[in-house]
């Protein structure tokens, strides 16, 4: 009874997202719902997931399961349920995921996606980049993302790429996006080659950059590489099928 009231909430509060309410009312309302995902997220832990279901998890973006059969035993009403055992917050997740994923769908029918879009990726950047444990809040937009590829897709890899390349953005966030932009291109079935080699051309001219610019005051002069050599294994996903 309380999952259903929480949907019903949820439902409510994103039926208001119109142009009628205007962006800045829209955005709030977004914003809330989605820290709400993120809060559940976080209390939702690996050990909580079905061994079995490992590979379902963070950057599975094939979302192949959204066009199976919504009656399968352990799916969501669009397919989208990642199976749990026995976490409280799993099921209200789960629901909540579905009502988000139902609302980014009906905005792209609409023609109100590209605009939903930049709400999110505010959203993303303020709520989501830097929490460490959350797993599957960040799916609403990779979905959104696979509605419309070329747009949003794309826009997405490269709002990633911005954040790593860019010096004044904070060292954890930098970290996080190195980590979600390479996750995001080697799973993406629906990003586009030439989007691909663009991103990694981008991250390569900053990584000789950044050794060109430390050979010239010297390696000792700063110990702390991390996002350097982050950013290095993202080369990785070139084994991966494009």
């Amino acid at each position: 009874m309380y999952l259903q009231k929480m949907v019903s909430f949820v439902e409510c509060m994103l039926g208001l997202d119109t142009d009628r309410m205007g962006d800045l009312i829209g955005a709030i309302l977004l914003a809330k719902v989605v820290d709400l995902l993120t809060e559940l997220d976080v209390h939702i832990t690996w050990e909580d997931i079905l061994q079995e279901e490992h590979n379902v998890g963070m950057f599975d973006m094939e979302l192949e399961d959204l066009d199976g059969d919504e009656d399968e035993v352990g799916l969501g009403q669009a397919g989208t349920k990642v199976l749990f055992g026995g976490n409280a917050c799993a099921d209200k997740l789960d629901g909540l995921m579905v009502v988000v994923c139902e609302h980014l769908k009906s905005c792209s029918e609409r023609g109100y996606l590209p605009r939903e879009f930049d709400i999110l990726k505010t959203i993303f950047r303020a709520s989501v980049l830097r929490v460490h444990r959350s797993k599957f809040a960040q799916f609403i937009m990779f979905y959104a993302c696979s509605l419309d590829p070329e747009i949003c897709g794309t826009e997405f890899a490269l709002f990633l790429t911005d954040i790593v390349t860019k010096k004044g953005d904070d060292p954890i966030s930098r970290m996080s996006a190195v980590s979600y932009v390479g996750s995001y291109l080697s799973r993406a079935r629906f990003i586009s080659p030439v989007t691909v080699v663009i991103v990694l051309q981008r991250l390569v001219d900053w990584c000789v950059e950044y050794c060109d610019l430390q050979n010239s005051i010297g390696m000792a002069a700063n110990s702390n590489h991390q996002i350097f050599y982050a950013t290095c294994q993202v080369s990785y996903i070139i084994v991966f099928p494009l």
